[in-house]
């Protein structure tokens, strides 16, 4: 649009004024010199070198003219169009230009659910869309065999299709965490299912990246000479990683990054010099016990946390919301904080609120739009405004310039919002501060002032001082905790709920299992709150719990296998098999009455099958006697000659622990876990975790065992830990 151009249906236009003054560039030659905003420098008419204070956001469109005004006044007008190239991939790596993971979060129900969530859904599936458009690969999560599946696009949605592009290295990949798929909403109301959501994500991240390349174990053996286990990263970690959360997906994308940062310190790069971990918010929202009322303030999830394995942290909010609309914040606390915080409240369509989330939907349309330059409205023509030039703001009687969206905002920008002499398409902030978007060497950061890194002084100082160890405990509160800050399998303890809600299922076991067993979905009608069970009821049980010194003022709950009307089998969502230790789980019966529980493991591989675990009776020279399971014998008495240390013995009167060994070849690898009961017995199982802080008998290293090279064959825990 030309200086002299008029938008479209402009009521009485004002002669002379120019209703596009903020294009990225205006500049005029005259007599070899170019003048753009006061500023004259020489120059060939032929050729114009934009200011640093312009770049261009990497992987756009953008359309440029010129008008040739001749000295007898005659005019000539040529138009046309370039593209900036994305990115190329790091040199030397067999890598990914970036791999963008896209994360949204549940919604509070009102009026308009469905059309709300339909146009969330949108703009992140337009942000994709963008990159795919552009030569990139898109892949989303597949809730019913727990993988990253090809997707093209459909309209504006996507469709599962093994045609599609395979990701390529050296061009972009988009992982769409499609974790809510078709659960219904009010199934997720409690706390737990936004973690259990991330650790099977994250387990399949796991898998996607052994399938480009990554690897558990050398030829040597599975742990270095410290005992670590060895991991290899494929073209998924070793790429660029860009995190990008709205609401609740902010959670989601924390706790996988958290995940990351345990197993995965160096993800992002293949080293420490040139690893990338962007963790990008956009109106981040951790539900707590203030959120709105009712159900909500159930869900209590994680808080968010900036890890300390992010290298960029960059937040975008807004707090104008009423009724139904979710609020985000600046993500700032002890210690920690995000690089760049950006308050978006005050800007055009932020207010007032519609009380169903307009306001909360405009802060991720305002991030799409710096994805995606390409017009006033995204990610369709018929789609959500987008305020970037004067004539979107005319039009709807906003005269204030500071209420346009966009300003650019890195470290050779030094403008302020809404400058007149600034470019308001969308450039140089948002997504322009990402790998993908270009300026991720002009990142600002806020440290007593807007800084870029340079000017941080030792960067590694700067990170230490505003990250958080991937090591702390950020669950909403203790009761809800497992047995380490990334427990050795979620909810394994069945306390990660707020509330015992029979018609909701059990987070962690639920929902990302699909096989085709029973029970796929476990209700937490299977759940006993043990600390409820009264002495008259079972009095062994009651002074068991009573000597551990449990504080029955807080629920804590085991699952009910077997008997009547109790479960026959239950399998834990896909997680990362830790790097050591035993599985190991805790039983009680009160009338123990024939059959056994049995446990096996599936790893996620082509191929793979469910093998029953096992603990090992004895090893001699000929070879490994091993027992299977656990036996529910009735009168068994371990003081008795022929009892079986798989027998119940002890958890007839309180809750008794069993181990059982994991195989070796599943270590660092994505698996599921199944409990399976026979007989009539009813059980309750507990405390389902791998390895313990209070089995590490050769510290500093752990204790492991191994049946094919084990230089101490006799040796073993000569008492069962109860």
């Amino acid at each position: 649009m030309l200086p002299g151009d008029r938008w479209s249906g402009l009521e009485n236009p004002t002669a002379g004024q120019d209703y596009n003054p903020n294009r990225v560039l205006t500049a005029r030659w005259n007599n070899g010199n170019w003048t753009w905003n006061g500023v004259s420098q020489a120059g060939s008419p032929e050729e114009f070198t934009l200011s640093n204070d312009r770049m261009l956001t990497a992987g756009q469109e953008y359309h440029w003219a010129v008008e040739a005004v001749t000295n007898k006044g005659d005019k000539k007008v040529v138009t046309d169009k370039f593209k900036t190239l994305l990115p190329a991939p790091m040199d030397g790596g067999n890598t990914f230009s970036s791999v963008t993971v896209l994360t949204r979060g549940l919604e509070p129900e009102g009026k308009v659910k469905t059309e709300h969530n339909r146009l969330i859904d949108n703009q992140i599936n337009g942000v994709a869309k963008h990159i795919y458009d552009a030569g990139g690969a898109v892949k989303k999560y597949n809730a019913a065999t727990n993988k990253w599946q090809s997707v093209s696009p459909q309209g504006n949605d996507w469709e599962f299709n093994s045609a599609a592009p395979s990701p390529s290295t050296g061009k972009p990949l988009v992982l769409l965490a499609d974790w809510l798929g078709e659960i219904e909403p009010k199934q997720l109301y409690n706390s737990g299912f936004a973690e259990a959501a991330a650790d099977s994500l994250f387990a399949s991240l796991v898998q996607l990246d052994l399938e480009k390349g990554g690897s558990v174990g050398s030829p040597i053996g599975l742990y270095d000479s410290t005992g670590k286990l060895i991991r290899t990263q494929g073209s998924v970690f070793n790429s660029p990683l860009h995190f990008v959360g709205f609401g609740q997906g902010a959670v989601v994308n924390s706790e996988i990054v958290q995940r990351l940062g345990t197993f995965f310190p160096l993800a992002g790069g293949t080293s420490k010099d040139n690893r990338d971990l962007q963790m990008t918010t956009v109106d981040p929202y951790d539900y707590d016990d203030n959120s709105f009322s009712g159900p909500y303030r159930n869900i209590l999830d994680p808080e968010i946390r900036v890890w300390n394995n992010v290298t960029y942290a960059d937040n975008y909010y807004q707090k104008n919301g009423s009724g139904n609309t979710l609020n985000g914040r600046e993500l700032l606390g002890t210690n920690w904080k995000a690089d760049w915080n950006v308050s978006l409240g005050n800007r055009a369509g932020f207010e007032p609120d519609n009380g169903q989330g307009a306001s909360h939907r405009d802060a991720l349309t305002w991030y799409a739009g710096t994805a995606n330059l390409s017009g006033s409205k995204l990610p369709e023509e018929n789609g959500e405004t987008i305020y970037r030039r004067l004539g979107d703001l005319e039009p709807n009687n906003i005269t204030d310039a500071a209420e346009t969206w966009y300003t650019p905002d890195h470290i050779n920008a030094n403008f302020s919002h809404g400058n007149a002499r600034a470019p308001w398409e969308g450039i140089g902030t948002g997504w322009f501060h990402s790998i993908l978007g270009g300026g991720f060497e002009l990142r600002p950061y806020f440290d007593g002032g807007k800084k870029g890194q340079s000017e941080l002084g030792d960067f590694e100082a700067y990170l230490t001082n505003n990250r958080v160890s991937v090591y702390e405990n950020n669950t909403y509160t203790a009761r809800l905790r497992g047995d380490y800050a990334v427990p050795t399998l979620f909810n394994g303890n069945f306390d990660a709920i707020a509330a015992g809600i029979g018609s909701q299922s059990i987070p962690g076991w639920s929902f990302y299992n699909r096989e085709n067993g029973i029970n796929k979905d476990a209700s937490q009608n299977y759940l006993i709150d043990v600390n409820q069970i009264s002495q008259t009821d079972n009095p062994s049980l009651y002074e068991h719990l009573e000597k551990l010194r449990t504080d029955r003022t807080q629920p804590n709950y085991a699952l009910k296998l077997g008997g009547t009307g109790g479960l026959t089998e239950i399998l834990h969502n896909p997680f990362v098999v830790p790097d050591w230790g035993v599985l190991r789980f805790d039983l009680h019966t009160l009338n123990p009455n024939g059959g056994e529980v049995k446990v096996s493991i599936k790893g996620s591989e082509p191929g793979d099958n469910w093998q029953y675990l096992s603990a090992i009776k004895s090893q001699n020279a000929t070879g490994v006697e091993l027992r299977y399971g656990v036996e529910l014998v009735g009168g068994s008495n371990p003081t008795q000659s022929g009892f079986e240390f798989n027998q119940i013995g002890y958890g007839t009167q309180g809750f008794e622990t069993f181990n059982l060994d994991v195989p070796d070849a599943l270590r660092g690898k994505s698996a599921k876990l199944r409990f399976e009961i026979t007989g009539n017995t009813e059980v309750y199982l507990d405390d389902v975790f791998f390895k313990s802080k209070h089995l590490l008998l050769g510290n500093p290293d752990e204790a492991r065992f191994t049946r094919d090279s084990n230089p101490n064959p006799q040796n073993f825990l000569i008492e069962r830990p109860q």
